[in-house]
């Protein structure tokens, strides 16, 4: 059974993750379990490496950049989902890693 919890809208709302919900849907329903593990991935992988970069007083580091060094194979969904996430605060994107984990989580969306 779906909750509150597992729709992204509940945890944050910008332009990027508005975006997503347009072309995905609120709780990215076509997405795999798999998928949705990558996109967690990604997003914490790119997060990690930009607040590295960050405290040494480099360059952002963008999600594309990160994308194009990964060692992970990311689906073209999982990577039309980033797409929508590159001008996305900190804050959205991890609100959108716990949206995603409350939806694994449920169950319901694994394939």
């Amino acid at each position: 059974m779906t909750t509150k919890q597992s729709s992204i809208a509940y945890h944050a709302s910008s332009h990027g993750l508005d975006s997503l919900i347009e072309s995905r849907g609120d709780r990215l329903l076509e997405l795999s379990g798999i998928e949705k593990l990558q996109l967690i991935a990604a997003i914490s992988g790119w997060q990690a490496e930009d607040s590295e970069a960050a405290e040494a007083g480099g360059d952002p580091r963008t999600i594309s950049e990160f994308v194009d060094d990964s060692s992970i194979e990311f689906t073209g969904d999982v990577l039309e989902c980033l797409g929508h996430l590159k001008d996305c605060s900190c804050d959205d994107v991890l609100s959108l890693i716990v949206a995603i984990a409350h939806q694994l989580k449920e169950g319901a969306y694994l394939q």
